[in-house]
């Protein structure tokens, strides 16, 4: 259980109030739904002493993380976690925004000055709930990875990915975040979804979309700054012109490999 859920001492006025407002939600939004399962919730926390973020975290399909200010600090203090992208919970919980972005098995999560304007994002939110998307790229289509993106394994041989697989053979895992910070405690609850389809989808269903995500990760991998794994040259060949054409606009790489 300690790698889906823990919480820190001190973090159930925060729960509750975030359980009580979840709950309403859902059996005043969906009341046929939700009206047996209710039921077993309350019985749940009244027999099992079930946490009040672990209780309603099974009523959703979203990660749940609890962020709370102790002594000027923003901090993880509770978290119900099935689905990580390359990180454990339980080495994140009590620690602060910054240090959980500064630490991750795949490095630095981005520049100091992303995660300062990260931990700004999150210092700032209301209690109107705020949405943003976030992606990356894998190998397999898993929902749960607790350790390091196998991309990066440097045991892997990633000329295994070419242009003729690469649709089938690399995914796109993307999740839906949201924050909202609740009034009675202050507590900020930060909402994780992940979905995950294989790279083709991109290509067949949305093919005007490639030229932007082509640059999307041209800029975040910055990869005019050192050589193309394998993988990637597989990746952006089997995306084709478009992808191609994109990346060296923004890269200025030379002549077309796709010509």
């Amino acid at each position: 259980m300690k790698e889906y859920f823990q919480q820190m001492d001190g973090s159930e006025p925060a729960q509750q109030e975030v359980h009580k407002a979840i709950f309403s939600w859902l059996t005043e939004t969906y009341p046929d739904r939700y009206a047996e399962f209710a039921g077993r919730i309350i019985w749940a926390k009244k027999h099992l002493g079930a946490a009040p973020l672990l209780t309603i975290s099974m009523c959703v399909q979203d990660d749940l993380c609890l962020v709370e200010e102790v002594d000027g600090e923003l901090i993880m203090t509770a978290a119900s976690v099935c689905f990580p992208t390359s990180w454990r919970m339980e080495e994140k919980l009590g620690h602060t925004v910054n240090w959980i972005h500064s630490h991750s098995d795949d490095g630095p999560i981005g520049s100091d000055k992303f995660r300062a304007a990260t931990d700004g994002k999150v210092a700032e939110t209301t209690e109107e709930i705020t949405e943003r998307f976030n992606w990356f790229i894998y190998r397999d289509p898993i929902l749960r990875h607790r350790h390091l993106n196998t991309l990066y394994d440097p045991e892997w041989d990633d000329r295994e990915v070419n242009e003729y697989n690469a649709g089938a053979r690399l995914h796109l895992r993307y999740e839906r975040q949201t924050l909202r910070r609740f009034p009675k405690t202050g507590a900020i609850l930060f909402t994780i979804r992940p979905y995950v389809d294989p790279l083709r989808k991109l290509k067949e269903e949305h093919p005007a979309l490639i030229a932007d995500f082509a640059k999307a990760y041209a800029k975040h991998k910055h990869l005019p700054d050192g050589p193309w794994k394998a993988w990637q040259t597989g990746m952006f060949h089997f995306l084709g012109p478009r992808a191609w054409k994109a990346v060296h606009e923004l890269c200025q790489l030379g002549e077309d490999p796709c010509d």
